[in-house]
């Protein structure tokens, strides 16, 4: 669970009884639960395979493009 301890915010919950991991971007909410410490481990590896960390400032750069081409700027992409 350490390896996933700087993308996702790890807790016990013991009212659910089960273990929870939150990741916030932008105004996305990521939420995953596990009955158990492991089960969560397996779909956070899951959910990571599926959608690999970003690089810093990737989400930015996409963003930036974006933003150009709204305005009819001519971008080399």
């Amino acid at each position: 669970m350490r390896i996933y301890g700087e993308r996702w915010k790890i807790r016990q919950d013991m009212v659910l009884r089960a273990w929870t991991a939150e990741r916030r971007e932008g105004n996305a909410i990521r939420f995953i639960v596990g009955l158990t410490a492991r089960e969560l481990a397996d779909r956070l590896a899951q959910a990571e395979r599926a959608e690999p960390p970003e690089r810093p400032g990737g989400r930015r750069r996409v963003a930036r493009r974006a933003a150009r081409a709204a305005s009819g700027r001519r971008t080399a992409f």
